[in-house]
């Protein structure tokens, strides 16, 4: 009897995130700023400042987001947002997004960067909110010369 429960709430529960991901409209985000917080002989936490623009007409909120970033498949920081973010309906929020780096790993890019045409990134991870997680992932390349 109780893994018919379980089973029939995780199906409500997909469900429901399915009809919210056809319902809710994507927030835009916008980056404002970088800032350094912390710097030491190790390394840096760079804080990204985002601009994030709810069009919905219901709040959300974001319990935590989870992030890998690789420059040219080499993985240059792995983190996770400090605290939960609620951006009010069709209002905008600002949300601090931290990237702690050591400057061997900035090193040991920048070397391998110096003489290259173009760079590739990736950005993977998860978004956690109360019902569900959303994974995403996105790269590209960037031209340096």
């Amino acid at each position: 009897m109780k893994k018919w429960v379980l089973f029939l709430s995780f199906l409500g529960l997909c469900s429901c995130a399915s009809i919210l991901g056809s319902v809710v409209e994507k927030p835009k985000v916008d980056l404002d700023q970088v800032k350094i917080r912390r710097a030491d002989l190790n390394g840096a936490t760079l804080v990204f400042l985002v601009n994030v623009e709810n069009p919905n007409s219901i709040d959300i909120k974001v319990d935590e987001i989870n992030y890998t970033i690789f420059v040219n498949n080499k993985e240059l920081s792995r983190a996770r947002t400090e605290k939960a973010v609620n951006v009010p309906a069709n209002s905008k929020a600002q949300v601090e997004i931290p990237l702690p780096v050591t400057y061997s790993k900035i090193f040991s890019n920048l070397k391998d960067l110096m003489f290259a045409d173009t760079a590739t990134y990736k950005i993977e991870g998860d978004a956690k909110f109360p019902l569900f997680s959303v994974p995403f992932s996105k790269e590209g390349v960037v031209e340096l010369r």
